[in-house]
């Protein structure tokens, strides 16, 4: 298993616990309430960016000549048992 970062494992398990197939990206924003930095859209779209590339999760939005915009992602058979095993692990707390 590598090692993901608490962002990464909360986009996993947010994804897991919507019963519908794709999640829109503005469900992961619930990550920044709790804490003291403001909302970084520029960090949520490197996230996901790198969960696409370790196949993960599957990306659906537009594509411009230059960029992707991630408008909604869907778990993988791989990232749906990568999330199910999160949840036997102790989480840290973000207070």
């Amino acid at each position: 298993m590598t090692q993901l970062s608490t962002l990464q494992r909360y986009i996993l398990r947010a994804a897991l616990a919507v019963p519908r197939a794709a999640v829109d990206r503005r469900a992961f924003l619930g990550y920044y309430e709790r804490q003291q930095k403001p909302i970084s859209i520029d960090s949520l779209t490197k996230v996901l960016e790198r969960l696409l590339d370790r196949g993960l999760v599957s990306g659906y939005g537009r594509r411009t000549p230059k960029k992707w915009f991630i408008e909604r992602v869907r778990l993988t058979l791989v990232g749906r048992t990568q999330a199910k095993k999160l949840y036997g692990q102790q989480t840290k707390f973000n207070w």
